[in-house]
């Protein structure tokens, strides 16, 4: 049934700013429901066919820490913590079960080289082929790698995203999960600290802190 990928595809937001109030934000691309053919059914879904930006990508992923509901996006002064909600996106109880199973993407497929030896994170990380400029297709041998986290499992706090355009093939790596995947797990381990939030990996109490570095006051969290 193209309607309900095409109804899935909107419910999470992509085609549509977050409005988080960067001048200039695209929409992305997403085919039309009158172009939208039996061989778009297939290709959105590997990824074809649509283009979103990585804050509807971040904002997307936080419906699985969100218990399923679509968040707004705002460029929030330190000390605010508020966040609304524009709708729900799919039972929390589906949610639940996406982060557990991408949980699993971090100690059983393509996230573990980028564990944190802190935080439970849960990932899924991404190896698209590049489009061409001109033209149109995509290119055989150069990628877009990236990778999504949140953390901790079960109180997600963050969500970071890193996308590597056409890695170079020098470093003789180009998946998701090891070209973009530490750099996420760097980010989240070092913020989450920062932030103050304790380590959910089992035997670990805390995490060393960074020359400088300190956590945000009880009062901010």
């Amino acid at each position: 049934d193209h309607r309900q990928m095409q109804q899935a595809v909107e419910r999470f937001g992509f085609g549509t700013r977050t409005r988080c109030g960067i001048p200039g934000e695209t929409a992305g691309i997403v085919t039309p429901p009158q172009q939208w053919t039996d061989y778009t059914q297939v290709s959105v879904a590997m990824g074809h066919e649509i283009a979103v930006t990585p804050l509807q990508m971040v904002r997307a992923f936080s419906v699985f820490c969100t218990d399923g509901r679509l968040p707004t996006l705002k460029i929030l002064s330190p000390g605010t913590e508020h966040v609304s909600v524009e709708h729900r996106v799919i039972d929390s109880t589906i949610a639940r079960m996406t982060r557990d199973t991408m949980r699993s993407v971090m100690t059983e497929g393509t996230g573990r080289a980028s564990q944190s030896d802190y935080y439970q994170l849960f990932g899924k990380s991404g190896t698209a082929q590049l489009p061409i400029a001109e033209g149109g297709g995509y290119h055989e041998d150069r990628y877009v790698s990236s990778f999504i986290a949140g953390a901790p499992l079960e109180t997600p706090r963050l969500v970071a995203l890193c996308a590597i355009e056409d890695p170079d093939k020098r470093i003789g790596q180009y998946y998701g999960g090891r070209v973009a995947g530490p750099v996420v797990r760097d980010v989240l381990d070092q913020s989450l600290s920062y932030m103050g939030v304790p380590p959910d990996v089992e035997g670990v109490e805390t995490m060393p802190r960074l020359a400088g570095s300190s956590p945000v006051d009880d009062k901010r969290r």
